[in-house]
């Protein structure tokens, strides 16, 4: 810019209000070194002699009054071309109409002189626009362009260092306030009483927090609000209600059809009040959220405001209903429909569920945790009835049984049942009656499951249903490890699915082939049917955005077991991360427990302790809540653990736990990895080649002939221990602070191995009732493990992190007193 000025062209830096445009000027000056340069300041000039006089009263030019209005600038323009070289800054020009943009053209022309104007308009004159764009506001590799000045300034503002503690606080401080640099300082200035956090938390109410008493970022919005025509203010105030984005069909029908609204757009794009971005052969608008909130506070209590919040939220329920194919994707808008579902949940409840329905629809990929969470307060906002209420409570009881909420899953899809039942909604009542089988497929009822499941098909034989019902009832087979009643059906659901064209449904059936392959050895074909599943969620369109992660994570577990089977490790632990990384991305925890048990299984042949132990840690409550009949082969795993640490009593306990988990289920196959695992040759030896036996004995062998450390012996009471390197007992019957910090230090190596007891914990059990300072009670514990290690226990108690605990790699006895 400066370049073109010293080559006396003329520049317009046209900019949103704040953005930094009169600033950016001044630089540029200062850079030349033009001393001589006329700045003409123009905030309250408003018409077009104005602004002759004010830059004839600046380059002291003298305009008679006896002259008329085309005289006096004539004559302006002759003393400016007298001049020769030279540069006029003309700072707000946007106050100026539009007749004002010729005399400034005349100037240019007719003149030696470069002009710098700033504008939040465009001028309508062929000069050259920059675009002052907002400062950057996203992280990459150290502080955005915005957290840095804000960081910057609040140094120089407030004398207050900002430093890591804070970052993510200012980069979402730098976010609401747009990168523009105005809000910025203003912010910053706040900075000297409030956090960034605090600060974040007031944004609500923006000019309020921002401005104060003082002229700031609310006078610059009103400024340019006053500019606009009624016909843009009314386009203003319906972009207001959109979130996200805002597309122009959407837009149209807020602002009503039969008004004209690419005028009014382009006048707001003209002023620097829209952005707009290119999407694919589409235009989409944005507001900043300082426009945003100051249109909002300025017309939220104008009746034309609410309308617009009502056909905005009737607009996104007719357009979710009448997705297809054909119509543009609505995964962009789910801002857009999350506002106007919270518009409606609080006035119009029948719209509210309808939209409901559209968000929690698995094409639109929204967490099922938070799924549930928005029908959850529709349901409970509004009495409602019906077909809608129906759909709701299926919905929400099929997200309940993906986040292993089951009793919760059965009570909504049955009460689902009951009306799809009075109202004679065939479809809906067999979808629902497939819910109910798999929800009591998550509580490892099988039979169960194939009762509501075979109910579904009577209800709907259609071959497109029948296909994905078929491949359900043929899990609940393999869940049994009745795999040669279960491939079969689901050979069947494969070929009905590619008959009819369901993707998804082949895609799943696909799947379920590969894991029952998996289990029982077939690696090659096992491998051959999870990359077709794998292949057919990432090519085809009609297979939904949450349904196809989901289904991601399942695979790509089954793919890391051929990998780990089959001695690719490396491959396997990337496959299980990514599992995982789905499994929580989606919230189905069921997938996520099995991720991580395949996981920790891989560690653990690797050699990983401590990480499989985390991740046998993570996945128990999965396991737990999610699919109790596969436990036992999770506990099983701790027993393996605990084997390669050389605790081989403790090991035991574990395996005889997860014998009596498993027999609390018909897992056949689970029961012979177990017993492989205790050195025991399986009653059965047709399972010799499943997965899961396989890698049973390669786990067995990696302790078999490992010698079990010798334990450390501890009275029950704590009263007295004895280490294995030691040939009498220790007794600390006398010492109490010591006897108690042990005894807990025990307790928890039985009940949490490898989990430390924090030094607050140790202080509260050592001495109970004290009021001790922080710095003195570590001390005391300090004090209190160097005695311990002292007396005999150095082998035995470690510090982990900030607490302490008993090594879990070495076994400890605890003895009980005689009867």
């Amino acid at each position: 810019m400066s370049r073109r000025l010293l080559e006396g062209q003329s520049v317009v830096i046209v900019g949103f209000p704040g953005v930094g445009k009169t600033r950016l000027a001044a630089e540029c000056l200062r850079a030349l070194s033009d001393e001589d340069a006329m700045v003409v300041k123009l905030s309250d000039v408003r018409d077009r002699e104005a602004l002759a006089s004010r830059v004839a009263e600046v380059a002291g030019v003298f305009r008679s009054p006896a002259s008329s209005g085309a005289e006096s600038e004539a004559h302006l323009l002759r003393m400016l071309a007298s001049r020769g070289p030279a540069i006029v800054v003309l700072d707000g020009f946007e106050h100026l109409p539009r007749q004002a943009d010729e005399l400034l053209r005349g100037w240019v022309r007719g003149s030696p002189l470069s002009f710098l104007v700033t504008s939040r308009r465009r001028l309508e004159c062929d000069l050259d626009h920059i675009e002052l764009a907002p400062l950057d506001i996203v992280e990459r590799r150290g502080w955005s362009e915005a957290a840095e000045l804000l960081r910057c300034r609040a140094q120089e503002l407030a004398k207050v260092v900002v430093d890591e503690a804070d970052r993510d606080a200012v980069h979402a401080l730098a976010k609401r306030l747009d990168g523009l640099p105005l809000a910025l300082e203003l912010a910053a200035a706040r900075l000297s009483v409030l956090t960034p956090a605090q600060l974040l938390t007031r944004l609500d109410k923006r000019f309020q927090t921002l401005d104060g008493e003082g002229r700031g970022l609310a006078a610059a919005l009103e400024t340019s609000y006053g500019l606009l025509e009624e016909s843009a203010r009314a386009v203003l105030r319906a972009c207001s209600v959109f979130r996200g984005g805002i597309p122009l069909e959407a837009l149209e029908h807020v602002v009503g059809e039969e008004r004209d609204t690419l005028g009014p757009l382009s006048a707001l794009r003209a002023h620097s009040l829209l952005s707009v971005e290119r999407s694919g052969d589409r235009y989409r608008y944005s507001l900043s959220h300082s426009v945003r909130d100051f249109i909002e506070g300025r017309e939220q209590d104008d009746p034309m405001w609410e309308v617009a919040r009502a056909r905005h939220a009737a607009y996104w329920a007719r357009a979710g209903e009448a997705e297809s194919s054909e119509s543009p994707p609505l995964s962009p808008e789910i801002e857009n429909l999350r506002a106007a579902l919270a518009w409606a949940r609080e006035r119009e409840p029948e719209l509210a569920a309808r939209l409901a329905l559209v968000l929690s629809a698995p094409s639109l990929g929204l967490p099922y945790g938070d799924v549930h969470q928005l029908l959850t307060l529709v349901l409970d906002a509004a009495p409602l009835q019906g077909r809608l209420y129906a759909e709701l409570l299926f919905r929400r009881g099929t997200v309940r049984r993906f986040i292993a909420e089951f009793s919760g899953a059965i009570d909504d899809l049955g009460r689902a049942l009951e009306i799809a039942e009075r109202l004679q909604e065939t479809a809906l009542h067999a979808d629902i009656l497939a819910g109910l089988g798999n929800a009591q497929s998550g509580q490892a009822d099988w039979a169960g499951a194939r009762r509501y499941l075979e109910r579904a098909l009577e209800v709907r034989g259609s071959p497109a249903f029948a296909a994905s019902v078929i491949a359900m009832i043929a899990n609940t087979y393999s869940n049994e490890d009745a795999y040669d009643r279960a491939e079969p059906l689901l050979r069947q659901s494969i070929d009905l699915a590619e008959e009819h064209n369901d993707a998804y449904t082949e895609a799943f059936g696909r799947l379920s082939l590969g894991i029952l392959l998996v289990e029982r050895g077939t690696f090659d074909e096992a491998f051959a049917a999870l990359i077709d599943s794998l292949s057919i969620l990432e090519t085809s369109r009609s297979v939904r955005v949450m349904q196809a992660r989901h289904l991601r994570a399942v695979a790509l577990t089954h793919l890391a077991r051929v990998k780990q089977e089959t001695g690719d490790g490396a491959g396997a632990l990337t496959d299980y991360h990514e599992a995982v990384a789905y499994a929580e991305e989606t919230g189905v925890r069921r997938a996520e427990a099995f991720a991580l048990h395949g996981l920790a299984s891989l560690l653990l042949e690797l050699g990983e302790l401590r990480a499989a132990d985390d991740r046998i840690r993570a996945a128990l409550p999965l396991m737990r809540e999610s699919c109790k009949d596969v436990e036992g082969a999770l506990v099983a795993l701790q027993g393996v653990l605990f084997a390669l640490r050389g605790a081989r009593a403790d090991a035991e306990r574990f395996f005889r736990r997860a014998e009596a988990l498993l027999a609390a289920h018909k897992r056949p196959v689970f029961e012979a990895a177990l017993q492989v695992l205790r050195g025991v040759d399986p009653a059965d030896t047709a399972f010799a080649e499943f997965a899961d036996v396989r890698m049973a004995a390669r786990l067995r062998a990696l302790f078999a002939d490992a010698r079990e450390s010798p334990p450390l012996f501890v009275a029950h009471d704590a009263s007295f221990f004895r280490s294995p390197d030691a040939a009498e007992q220790v007794s600390l019957a006398r010492r109490k602070s010591l006897r108690a910090i042990l005894r807990v230090l025990v307790e928890a190596r039985l009940a949490r191995p490898g989990v430390p007891l924090t030094v607050e914990t140790l202080v509260s059990v050592g001495w109970p009732g004290e009021r001790i300072l922080s710095a003195a009670g570590a001390e005391r514990v300090y004090a209190a493990i160097a005695t311990l290690r002292r007396l005999g226990l150095r082998a035995f108690l470690v510090q982990q992190g900030d607490g302490y605990m008993l090594r879990a790699d070495r076994p400890v006895v605890l003895h009980e007193p005689r009867a």
